[in-house]
């Protein structure tokens, strides 16, 4: 199963360029199977639907979780937020809001009927800029993916490092992908730091992780091969 995470900043490179064509061209090359991301408009800062976009390029299911939401009423206009795309049919799915001090955050959850591994609980998020913030958000997770009768891969940006004490219940609930690997390449080049990341079950194994270097957005994709071996998160 192949998995990645990808902060699209709206569709912007680096210097505010669009690059969504781009962005499409490299999620293509990827050939991921479930894809988790962030900062995805819905004619949010133009007229170009990013999310649709990217679904019909990559002929992938798409859900989408709205965070912001500029056109009450309009379910297609003014939004920005979460996206899912999975190769496999999504058979459920819900949004769950994040406790947030300014910009509002949320959790996407979809339930992804996998070929060969039966139903999969598939998360995306992006955590808030403040520590505090954070802490609320990440106790939130861990609740709301309590005792789920299967598996669990959680994706998102989550706006600090690996070593950060608020991300601490994650990583003792899940292995995130780089470290059961023992890598820590950044994601967001400005800081130096992996604030991408993707959490699986102990039991799976992760045979690889990739960071792909490329210029299409402020962040950089995460991907990662894992190898769901019977276990549950």
């Amino acid at each position: 199963m192949r998995v990645a995470t990808y902060n699209l900043h709206a569709g912007r490179d680096p210097f505010h360029r669009p690059s969504l064509g781009g962005m499409a061209t490299a999620l293509k090359a990827m050939e991921a199977d479930l894809l988790g991301l962030q900062e995805v408009g819905r004619r949010f800062r133009d007229r170009s639907d990013q999310a649709a976009f990217l679904a019909e390029e990559l002929g992938y299911t798409l859900r989408f979780a709205a965070t912001v939401n500029r056109a009450p009423g309009r379910p297609e206009e003014g939004r920005f937020g979460l996206a899912v795309l999975s190769r496999w049919p999504i058979i459920g799915g819900r949004v769950f809001p994040l406790p947030s001090k300014k910009e509002p955050r949320a959790f996407l959850f979809c339930l992804v009927e996998t070929p060969w591994w039966g139903p999969l609980y598939f998360f995306t998020t992006h955590l808030g800029l403040d520590q505090t913030e954070r802490h609320a958000q990440v106790a939130t997770i861990i609740r709301l993916t309590e005792g789920l009768p299967g598996p669990v891969v959680l994706t998102g940006d989550f706006n600090a490092r690996p070593e950060a004490a608020e991300l601490a219940p994650l990583f003792a609930r899940w292995q995130e992908v780089q470290a059961a690997c023992g890598r820590q390449e950044p994601t967001f080049p400005t800081m130096e730091a992996g604030i991408d990341l993707i959490f699986c079950p102990w039991s799976w194994r992760v045979l690889r992780t990739v960071v792909f270097h490329m210029p299409c957005s402020d962040h950089y994709p995460l991907l990662a091969d894992l190898a769901p071996d019977g276990g549950c998160a």
